[in-house]
């Protein structure tokens, strides 16, 4: 794992490349704070820090090799889970390998498969290849974009790094309008995640989409999508209980494949059915596994907790010593202590309080030692974990594209009333609200449900390319700040492919047989994990999103924090925010939490709930939090 950076201009001399990169790898030091190194091959410098996992010896980036009379030079960060197979059909058409590193095996399938190498390769990554012979530059990134991947174009040079802060060498910082309102616009007012498309929080710099491969030569960039959702949906020929069977052996044979490394490995773990499974697969195979859980001690039973503690029990039953479970508390008083480091991490404002929790929870991980964590993200958006809460799913139940769009633009006043100052000076168009939602749409919901017509594997898309996208966004940074690799096991290829295979009603209650012994999500998952994990998990426990603490006296704290930078705030954040509008949103706010602390101290529902699009844009603290995260990101980062 790895930060990449560099930089190709014939224009800018090499000592001013060398020195410029230097800087940019600075930037991204805690990326990989094993080693720091950069070459020059003709017109290009690329650098990389380096987090030493598999081959740490001899597997020094940037890495260089040839084949064929092809010449390349590589950066690299991510792993790819099938490098091993990938190895022995390059040494079977003649490779000579130097290492024994996936790096080396990216760099050789691109030396000889070309531009068709990217969809050999299981894993997570972003990489740029240059080739000095021809002047190409080549950036790629996974299917789903878990490794980040960011660049700048002007008109003398080229340049791209891990994260925007990286850039900032390169030239000056502005607010991207179209970014800040787009974040508004999915993130509040869709009220389930957000993602910016393919552009950053920063004006010029742009992120190389997911599943897809950019290659720049003769000042040209061409984008090619070598994988997309709807290439994968088909027909699931087998039975039920043949999918169950083939589910487990995926899942056991992903975590299995995802242990590799010369480093210790660890969980983040919820009590939940996703990231159990995970460390139970790993308990089951491997040396003791460790994880850290997040914790708001005496929040109304935090079922978390006590999930993850029975988890551990159990597992240790089976195997004595298999698990160590350690726990990250985050107290009321703390709670809102690394906001500040949190956001400079993410090089961007944030919309949801629950990465507080994870940020703090990557934090024990690392003081535990673990350099590699398994998570359950992914399991959720491909087997319908959010049927029963997230929006478009039940409520309401969507008759196509027309419809998503109709509810959703109902929201537009609540943005437009946020960022009046921006749509009064002309930095946002008047129709731009309408133009984010349609493209939204168009993008992501459209394409599946012309090749289905079927509204539920449509959301199930729509959350893989939205919600998931900005979650694995949030899981790279919580956890290369704390200079940790995350790992992803229901993300493999293979996973993926079955997940847009079987019937969607196989894992949802309501849509086929009633069968479902009282289970309402992930039904075929459930049954599945049904012999590795205790029936108090797989079977009784409801699918509960990242623990948010259900105390109204934490939700109070946010809204007394927002109301604190309303009377500091720098005035260049009030071009962007109507100031009396968010004054007024945070008293009712303040009023709702009050109420709860008086009765009982619990938020319930009503402040931490997603909302329904066919119901009004009532507040909830999510929305207060995308506010007070933008203006702490705009004091921070600009």
């Amino acid at each position: 794992m790895c930060g990449i950076a560099g930089i190709v201009s014939p224009a800018i001399a090499e000592p001013s490349r060398l020195e410029v990169v230097g800087t940019m790898l600075g930037r991204l030091a805690h990326r990989g704070p094993d080693e720091s190194r950069i070459a020059t091959s003709g017109s290009a410098t690329l650098g990389a820090v380096r987090l030493s996992i598999i081959d740490r010896a001899f597997g020094h980036q940037p890495m260089q090799g040839s084949y064929g009379g092809c010449q390349a030079v590589l950066v690299y960060n991510g792993e790819v889970y099938n490098f091993r197979e990938l190895r022995g059909q390059l040494e079977a058409s003649g490779f000579n390998f130097r290492t024994n590193c996936d790096t080396e095996v990216v760099l050789a399938a691109h030396l000889t498969w070309g531009a068709e190498a990217v969809r050999r390769l299981d894993g997570m990554f972003a990489y740029a290849i240059w080739e000095p012979a021809s002047q190409r530059l080549t950036l790629a990134r996974d299917r789903f974009g878990i490794k980040p991947l960011f660049f700048r174009l002007d008109g003398k040079a080229l340049c791209f790094a891990s994260e925007p802060k990286a850039l900032r060498p390169t030239g000056g910082f502005e607010p991207n309008a179209e970014a800040i309102l787009e974040y508004f616009v999915q993130g509040s007012a869709f009220a389930s995640g957000y993602t910016t498309g393919d552009r950053s929080f920063f004006e010029q710099v742009t992120s190389v989409p997911p599943a897809c491969q950019m290659i720049w030569e003769s000042g040209r960039m061409i984008t090619h999508r070598y994988w997309a959702p709807e290439q994968e949906i088909g027909e699931y020929r087998p039975s039920r209980d043949q999918a169950r069977e083939e589910l487990a052996g995926l899942v056991h044979e992903s975590v299995e494949s995802m242990r590799m490394g010369e480093v210790p490995v660890g969980t983040a773990l919820s009590g939940g059915l996703d990231s159990s499974w995970t460390t139970g697969q790993l308990a089951a195979i491997g040396p003791p596994v460790i994880s850290s859980c997040i914790t708001f001690r005496g929040d109304h039973g935090d079922p978390d907790a006590s999930h993850a503690s029975l988890l551990s029990e159990w597992l240790n039953q089976r195997r004595p010593g298999s698990h160590e479970l350690h726990y990250a508390y985050l107290s009321a008083e703390q709670y809102l202590n690394g906001l500040d480091t949190m956001i400079r991490a993410f090089d961007e404002p944030h919309w949801e309080l629950r990465q507080l929790g994870m940020f703090a929870n990557y934090g024990m991980l690392a003081e535990l030692g673990r350099t590699v964590v398994l998570t359950g993200e992914g399991a959720d958006e491909l087997f319908f974990g959010y049927f029963q809460r997230f929006p478009g799913f039940r409520r309401p139940a969507l008759s196509g594209p027309a419809d998503l769009h109709a509810h959703w633009i109902q929201r537009a006043p609540w943005v437009r009333g946020l960022l009046r100052p921006a749509f009064e000076s002309g930095r946002l168009p008047g129709d731009s609200i309408e133009k984010v939602i349609t493209e939204a749409v168009d993008k992501y919901f459209v394409p599946v449900w012309r090749a289905t017509g079927d509204q539920l594997r449509s959301m199930q898309c729509w959350y893989l390319q939205t919600f998931l996208r900005w979650l694995l966004l949030v899981n790279d940074r919580c956890s290369m700040a704390h200079s940790i690799e995350g790992r992803f096991p229901f993300l493999s290829a293979s996973l993926v492919s079955f997940a847009l295979r079987v019937p969607p009603a196989w894992n949802i209650a309501g849509t086929g047989p009633t069968d479902c012994g009282g289970m309402k999500e992930k039904i075929l998952m459930r049954q599945a994990a049904s012999e590795s994990l205790p029936p108090a998990i797989w079977r009784d426990r409801d699918k509960a999103p990242l623990p948010v603490p259900q105390m109204a006296t934490y939700h109070l704290r946010i809204a007394e924090r927002l109301q604190y930078e309303l009377e500091t705030a720098d005035n260049e954040v009030w071009q962007w925010l109507d100031r009396d509008w968010v004054l007024n949103l945070v008293a009712a706010f303040k009023s709702r939490a009050e109420a709860s602390v008086n009765l009982s101290d619990r938020a319930g529902e009503h402040l931490t709930a997603y909302i329904a699009l066919d119901e009004e844009l009532s507040v909830r603290t999510a929305q207060l939090f995308s506010i007070l995260t933008f203006i702490r990101w705009h004091t921070l980062c600009l």
